[in-house]
């Protein structure tokens, strides 16, 4: 049903969007028949999707977070729904100036959200590619909203990596700000 109803989002007018986004984490959270590993896979490169190209749209963005809730919620999902968004997320954040306005402070909501119910092993995806540009954000801004979502994506980060924050290693080549 997930599949059909992500099929039916490709074409759907602005209205029967939310309809089926509602729809939508209705039967997510009710099907105990489907794995929701399988639901992950084919329903949140659609939600990212459809949060990226409206992440002005409160009632849009609403709808998203309720599916993202849904899939953050279960330790399946969690891994690999970081493994789909950090990468977009990191990209987003990396290139503040080229980003539309209020698309950077959504992607830190966004990162905050899914690193607020990490797993260390989790945190350490998320090293590589959104610890540098979320520092970099809270050191070079200037911006309040962006400021304070820098700040809260970061104490996130740490509480979900754990002690161990020191010993994860990733892609970042620079610690100088």
């Amino acid at each position: 049903m997930s599949q059909g109803l992500c099929t039916a989002l490709v074409d759907a007018t602005e209205d029967a969007v939310n309809l089926i986004l509602e729809t939508l984490a209705t039967v997510i959270a009710q099907d105990k028949r489907t794995s929701l590993a399988d639901v992950e896979a084919v329903v949140a490169p659609m939600i990212l999707k459809i949060w990226a190209e409206n992440f002005n749209d409160p009632l849009l963005q609403s709808d998203v977070s309720d599916i993202l809730d849904v899939l953050i919620d279960r330790p399946e999902c969690l891994p690999s729904l970081c493994n789909r968004a950090f990468p977009t997320l990191g990209t987003i954040i990396s290139n503040p100036s080229q980003q539309p306005n209020g698309l950077v402070e959504a992607a830190l909501d966004i990162a905050t959200v899914l690193l607020k119910r990490s797993t260390p092993e989790t945190a350490a995806l998320a090293y590589g590619t959104l610890y540098d540009p979320i520092i970099r954000l809270a050191v070079e801004n200037d911006d309040h909203g962006i400021l304070q979502s820098s700040a809260e994506s970061l104490r996130a980060f740490v509480r979900a990596a754990g002690s161990g924050v020191l010993n994860i290693e990733g892609k970042s080549k620079s610690h100088t700000y």
